[in-house]
This record gives structure tokens, sequence and C-alpha cells, in this order.
């Protein structure tokens, strides 16, 4: 009976070191391959102005872009 207490502490001991050592395993590869912060200023993702004035001078040359017009007249149905 006593042998039995014996290697039920050593097995709850060796699972309560297992569970620690994988937990700090664990941290120490979060904070390894997670970036803390920025290294630098975030850039925002944009398209070149050149690109951008080229569309541009390009839909307004084949009159793609047209006046906004206001919704059309009231309409009934009868003739």
């Amino acid at each position: 009976m006593n042998l039995t207490r014996h290697w039920s502490a050593i097995a709850r001991v060796s699972f309560a070191l297992l569970g620690l050592l994988s937990f700090a395993a664990a941290t120490g590869f979060a904070r390894a391959n997670h970036p803390s912060k920025a290294k630098h200023a975030a850039v925002p993702l944009s398209a070149p102005s050149s690109f951008l004035d080229e569309v541009s001078k390009a839909q307004l040359d084949a009159g793609q872009i047209a006046q906004a017009q206001g919704p059309s007249g009231p309409v009934s149905g009868t003739s």
C-alpha cells in the first residue's frame, strides 16, 4: 500500500513538471516567433501616383467618366 502511494506521488510530480515544462517551451516558442512591435512605420498600400495619373487620363480621354446626372422625372403609368 505504501509503495502505491509512493508511485502515485512520483506520477503526480512528473505530470506537474511535464506540464510546467510544456508551458515554458510553448511560451518560449511564442515569444521567438511573434514580433513584439513594428520595426518601422506602417506604409499604406496604394498604387504608384504615376499609374493612377495614367488611368485617370485614359478614362477621361475615352469618355468613360461622365457628369453626374440627377434622378429622372416622375413617370405615370397612364398614357
